[in-house]
């Protein structure tokens, strides 16, 4: 039995900035950000929101798209050390994110964490001018966030491993009060403050590996 598992959130967390929304700014056609004011109202949740945006991605530009989110992206310092610090200590590491596929997968690729599974939502740029909604393999649908990330979490959990989760947004809410640990940063953090859900704040993942080596050595 594995007595602990990580599951962290991409955007923002991964991440430093939102890599969807950069993508969006600027390969978006006109008429993208009308979706951006129906989820302020709040018309729209996160998973309509998606759905909306896709819609504007431009399929012709799909491989522009990725190639820039990769060259663009800031990997959150830390990650790699902890990602290793979890190998070696038999921790498996999995990604839970409510973005596209395509940018993620180029994302880690470039980066040297293609090893790392994930599920997300997928723009699918093969049916016509623009992007269509879906999933990638493994990911179950949520009304609300548009992936389950807490089915990344419960079969884990039945099978008695501790899981640890690592966020910083809206879609992270659902899923920190279902985990075991939970280490937050930004709005996540202001909610389990608000909900009186325990966790550790972080600003990198060497924060993060600090706290899971002391779950670990505590407990071993």
């Amino acid at each position: 039995m594995q007595k602990y598992a990580v599951v962290i959130d991409f955007d923002g967390t991964i991440t430093c900035d939102d890599m969807g929304l950069a993508v969006i700014t600027e390969f978006g056609a006109p008429g993208w950000e009308e979706g951006i004011e129906k989820y302020r109202s709040g018309e729209f949740n996160s998973m309509e929101l998606h759905r909306w945006e896709v819609g504007f991605l431009p399929a012709a530009r799909a491989k522009e798209m990725r190639e820039r989110a990769a060259d663009e992206a800031e990997i959150r310092p830390g990650l790699r050390e902890l990602v290793e610090y979890a190998a070696a200590n038999e921790i498996p590491v999995e990604i839970a994110s409510s973005g596209w596929s395509f940018y993620i997968r180029a994302i880690l690729k470039r980066q040297g964490f293609g090893e790392i599974p994930f599920t997300s939502a997928s723009a699918n740029f093969d049916g016509g001018e623009f992007a269509t909604y879906g999933l990638s393999p493994g990911a179950t649908r949520c009304e609300i966030n548009g992936i389950c990330k807490c089915d990344r979490v419960r079969p884990r959990q039945e099978a008695g491993t501790t899981v640890i989760y690592v966020g910083d947004g809206l879609s992270d809410f659902c899923v920190a009060a279902q985990s075991d640990v939970v280490f937050a940063r930004r709005s996540l953090a202001q909610h389990c403050r608000r909900a009186g859900i325990a966790f550790t704040p972080f600003e990198d993942f060497f924060d993060v590996l600090d706290g899971i080596r002391r779950l670990v050595e505590a407990e071993g």
